[in-house]
């Protein structure tokens, strides 16, 4: 998929990887669906974070797509088109697979959605509520079986099958190229789809993610494409983006993540973004919820060229330090580009043909081993979340039935890719050397950063102390109060959190001040102006009844501006009772 690879059959391989063509679902992969297809009822509870601050806290590092299976389509090419669950050999998605894909290591999932079939007729362009109820029951598996974070788009609904211009689906660029009409007709339909989507699953916390597009050409994967066609991508992201925006709620500070033309590759993203063209304007937001959706495929002659076709070797071959160097150097662009920049990424799709090569020879399966790790473990290595294509066919790792690998093959490759993501070494964001904490007066003394979810790794956003006994008995005094004395007024997120060591009670939080600084709870925590103290009464510690039950106690101060909890400028931390 490199800019110099203009082979007319690797264009076409990378069409049947996408649409499924390759799918070989097994049959023993049954089940019926089941869960809870209507979104909360009630919104959920945002993180105030930024996108970067959510992936780092919440650990997020290892990613996998339900592929082929809501985004499948029957009758491709025709004006009968339809999405389709089963219509690429994959059965339906159930609550037992994504159980196996948390077990199997996963906590981000992405699940690629068309809607081709089940949209109405202009103006409105109806999503069907079957549809949408659907999609909701996938994400309910998810989040039960306790993935982190879960994505999910407009797919399969522009598709340059063949790279002939041939579409199918409404996100036609083809056609909008020299058609400014037809550009603003299928930027009006992207506007209305997000618009219902968006309002669908308005409810759900910042844990669901909104991808606005998948892969969108003219027949060039995106490599050499001129200009214009970037620039019309760029606009259809912008009304995506403005779309979900719209419709308030948790959808105003919602992540979003914006794909590059075509292949969305490094090299496409990297020199869209220079031109000033693959982020969308999201207002006051700047760049906090705003993800970068990569996809990393290369060298494409090696993940899918010929990818059956066992006597030309080449195609199995990978691992000179031409090939280690690339892969080094195309990650490190995308640290240095956006990570370093606080804008994160995620490898949206990325693997290579593991079904295939599970019956060729040891040589063969070990390069492909070593190519997985290698992948993984650079992505990690400059923060990038690899999020692997599974097809259910041959590019499948995971079994559809359980969520797990069978043995052989598919059972090392999972392991080489978990090897590579947790034998790496992430950057500290914002760069320089790890931050050290302020040196404050007051009776709960200089706090210590608090840890990651492996207990291990420094979180540089949150101030905790671990509570004398004496402090301990003054916080479950009743009206007891933690009294900050900053150094000026906060001007982000903040949340006051308290964990309980001995009966192994962690993270209960309570938001305290919203994104812009502003106390969201007058009964809760008061400002001070004058002197710049924030009061936080102990009792709005979540499960207040439980909280003075503790015999120890740490107390946390998480705050979301920047990287560093240093940012708040805490000068000096008492805990006082009435």
């Amino acid at each position: 998929m490199k800019k110099n690879f203009k082979l007319a059959g690797i264009i076409v391989i990378l069409t049947m990887i996408g649409l499924g063509l390759f799918a070989c679902g097994d049959s023993d992969n049954g089940g019926n669906p089941g869960g809870n297809g209507s979104p909360p009822a009630e919104p959920e509870a945002m993180s105030g974070k930024t996108a970067m601050q959510f992936f780092t806290d919440n650990s997020i590092k290892a990613g996998w797509n339900l592929g082929n299976t809501l985004d499948a389509v029957t009758n491709t090419g025709s004006s009968s088109a339809k999405a389709e669950e089963t219509a690429w050999g994959n059965p339906k998605a159930t609550q037992q697979l994504f159980n196996g894909v948390v077990q199997s290591g996963f906590n981000i999932v992405r699940i690629p959605c068309t809607w081709i079939g089940h949209i109405g007729s202009a103006p409105n362009y109806k999503i069907s509520e079957s549809r949408l109820k659907r999609v909701a029951e996938i994400i309910g598996y998810a989040k039960t079986a306790g993935v982190k974070a879960v994505i999910i788009n407009i797919h399969h609904d522009g598709n340059n099958t063949l790279g002939n211009n041939s579409v199918w689906g409404f996100v036609d660029l083809p056609a909008a190229v020299n058609n400014a009409a037809k550009k603003t007709e299928i930027q009006n339909q992207i506007s209305k789809m997000w618009t219902q989507i968006a309002e669908y699953f308005k409810n759900y916390g910042d844990y669901l993610i909104f991808e606005t597009l998948n892969e969108v050409h003219n027949g060039n994967w995106g490599h050499g494409a001129p200009a214009k066609e970037q620039d019309i991508l760029f606009d259809w992201n912008q009304a995506a983006l403005s779309a979900i925006r719209a419709t308030g709620g948790n959808n105003a500070t919602r992540f979003i993540a914006v794909p590059g033309l075509g292949s969305t590759e490094p090299d496409i993203v990297a020199a869209a973004h220079a031109r000033g063209k693959l982020l969308p304007n999201d207002g006051a937001n700047g760049t906090n919820k705003l993800i970068v959706s990569v996809h990393y495929y290369a060298p494409a002659q090696y993940t899918v060229a010929g990818v059956t076709d066992q006597a030309f070797q080449l195609i199995h071959t990978w691992g000179s330090s031409s090939d280690v160097n690339h892969l080094n150097s195309e990650t490190a662009s995308m640290y240095s580009t956006f990570i370093s920049n606080n804008i994160p990424v995620y490898f949206g799709e990325w693997g290579a043909p593991t079904n295939v090569r599970s019956s060729m020879s040891a040589t063969i399966k070990d390069t492909h081993l070593n190519y997985i790790k290698s992948v993984a473990g650079a992505a990690r290595s400059n923060g990038i979340i690899p999020i692997y294509w599974d097809d259910g066919g041959n590019f499948k790792v995971l079994e559809r039935s359980n969520g797990k690998p069978k043995s052989g093959l598919w059972a090392d490759t999972l392991s080489a890719m978990m090897t590579g993501i947790n034998n790496a070494t992430p950057p500290v964001i914002g760069g320089g050397e790890n931050p050290t904490p302020d040196t404050i007066t007051g009776n709960l003394g200089t706090y210590s950063f608090g840890l990651q979810e492996d207990g291990i790794t420094p979180n540089y956003t949150q101030a905790k102390w671990e509570l004398s006994s004496d402090n301990v008995t003054t916080a479950k005094t009743e009206g007891a109060k933690l009294v900050l004395v900053l150094e000026s007024a906060p001007t982000s997120s903040l949340q006051f959190v308290w964990q309980g060591p001995d009966n192994s009670i962690w993270w209960q939080q309570t938001d305290i001040l919203g994104e812009t600084g502003d106390v969201l709870n007058a009964s809760d925590a008061s400002w001070d102006e004058g002197s710049n103290t924030l009061t936080i009464n102990m009792s709005a510690a979540d499960d207040y009844s439980n909280f003075t039950d503790q015999n120890s106690l740490n107390l946390i101060v998480a705050y979301y501006s920047g990287s560093n909890v240093n940012a708040l400028g805490i000068i000096s931390a008492n805990i006082v009772a009435e």
